[in-house]
C-alpha cells in the first residue's frame, strides 16, 4: 500500500495556498496494526482517520523528520469539531478529503492553558507556523500519547488568524494498491483496510433500545488461503487474532509460520514476492478480510461492547508465479 498526501489547501481570507505535508511513520504504522485483530482495530491509536487539525503559533517546529513522534502539545490549539469528510473508493484506490473550518463558533482545545473553552477570537493576529493532523486530540497523559500523524511547516507563508477572515484547511489523501480485489457484496466496493474511515455502518438488524451499533465497521485479516479462483478459498488457514502467526511491527505486516522453508527480507505491497503453498497447482494466494461491527449495550450500570461478525467479507488476491515456501511481509509506505 502507498499513501500520498495529494494536497493541503489553506484558505486565509483572500489568500489561497496549496502545499503538501509530511506523513509521519506513526501514521503508516496504524494501517499495519489496525487489521491484526478486533482488539487492535478499535484502539484510539489505530483509528487512521485524521479527524483533528492542530495549529502552532509564533515559533516553528524544529528538529523533526518522518520518524519523529510528536505529541499534540507541541502545537497551540486543536479544532475539536472534527472534519467534514468525503471518502470514495474502488478496487485500486481510496480517496479521502477532509475539510477543517475554523470560525468563532469552533470548539477549540488550548494546549498551553489546558482549556477547552477558548474562542477563536482569542488567537487573532497570531502567526501560524505549523499545521498538524491526528486521529486524537489529547495531550500526553502519564507518558502516553497519540503521536501526530502528519505535519506541515508554514512558517514562511505569513498566515495569520484575523477577524472577519475565513480560515479553513482542506486535506486530500490518496491510498493506492495494485493487489486484486474481490467482494461478493456491492456494499464493499474497495479494500476497506486501506481506507482511513474504514466503512460506514452496514445497517445490521435493528436492536432493542438499549443496544446500538458503532457508526463504522472494522476490517480484520481473518485468514490466508490458496485457490485457483478469485472468489473462493480451497485451502484456508485461520489467522485472525493470532499474533504469533500474524503481527505488525512498525509499518510492516508479517504473516508467519505458513510452512516456511526460507525467510524473505521484505516485500512491498503491491509488489509481492512469490509464495507457493504445499500444492503447486494453486494459482492464487488469497487474503480474506472479514468486516466486524461493534455492538454497544447500555442496559447495565456500565456500557459494554462486543465485536460482531457482520457476515460481509472481501478477498485480496496475489498470483503465484514462483514455487517454494516463503513468508509474507507487507509494507505500508508513503508515496511522494
Amino acid at each position: 500500500m502507498k499513501i500520498k498526501n495529494e494536497s493541503i489547501v489553506i484558505r486565509n481570507g483572500k489568500k489561497k495556498i496549496e502545499l503538501t505535508n509530511l506523513i509521519l511513520d506513526a501514521y503508516l504504522n496504524q494501517f499495519a496494526d489496525s487489521q491484526i485483530s478486533t482488539a487492535k482495530a478499535v484502539l484510539t491509536k489505530n483509528r487512521k482517520f485524521l479527524n483533528y487539525c492542530l495549529l502552532k503559533f509564533d515559533t516553528p517546529l524544529t528538529d523533526y523528520d518522518e520518524t519523529s513522534r510528536i505529541p499534540n502539545e507541541q502545537f497551540s490549539i486543536c479544532l475539536m469539531d472534527g472534519a467534514n469528510v468525503n471518502q470514495v473508493g474502488n478496487e485500486k484506490k481510496v480517496t479521502i478529503q477532509y475539510d477543517y473550518v475554523f470560525n468563532v463558533s469552533s470548539s477549540l482545545w488550548d494546549y498551553e492553558n489546558k482549556d477547552s473553552g477558548m474562542n477563536l477570537s482569542q488567537f487573532y493576529n497570531k502567526k501560524i507556523t505549523a499545521i498538524g493532523f491526528n486521529v486524537w486530540w489529547t495531550p500526553t497523559i502519564q507518558d502516553e500519547f497519540e503521536p501526530v500523524c502528519a505535519i506541515l511547516d508554514v512558517s514562511d507563508y505569513n498566515i495569520y488568524l484575523q477577524e472577519n477572515q475565513e480560515f479553513s484547511i482542506t486535506r486530500k489523501d490518496v491510498i493506492e494498491t495494485d493487489i486484486e480485489f474481490y467482494s461478493p457484496s456491492d456494499k464493499i466496493k474497495y479494500p476497506v483496510h486501506i481506507a482511513p474511515k474504514n466503512i460506514e455502518n452496514l445497517y445490521l438488524p435493528p436492536l432493542a433500545m438499549w443496544k446500538y451499533w458503532d457508526d463504522v465497521a472494522y476490517p480484520i485479516l481473518y485468514s490466508i488461503g490458496f485457490s485457483n479462483e478469485k472468489d473462493k478459498i480451497l485451502e484456508e488457514h485461520i489467522i485472525a487474532n493470532d499474533e504469533m502467526y500474524c503481527r505488525a511491527d512498525t509499518n510492516k505486516l508479517y504473516i508467519n509460520n505458513v510452512n516456511i522453508l526460507e525467510s524473505v527480507p521484505r516485500i512491498f505491497l503491491p509488489h509481492f514476492l512469490s509464495f507457493t503453498p504445499q500444492r503447486s497447482a494453486y494459482k492464487y494466494i488469497v487474503l480474506k478480510y472479514k468486516i466486524y461491527q461493534q455492538l454497544f449495550d447500555n442496559s447495565g450500570e456500565d456500557i459494554t461492547s462486543t465485536m460482531v461478525d457482520s457476515g460481509y467479507y472481501y478477498h485480496c488476491i496475489m498470483p503465484i508465479t514462483e514455487y517454494g515456501k516463503k513468508s509474507i511481509v507487507i509494507s505500508y509506505e508513503r508515496r511522494n
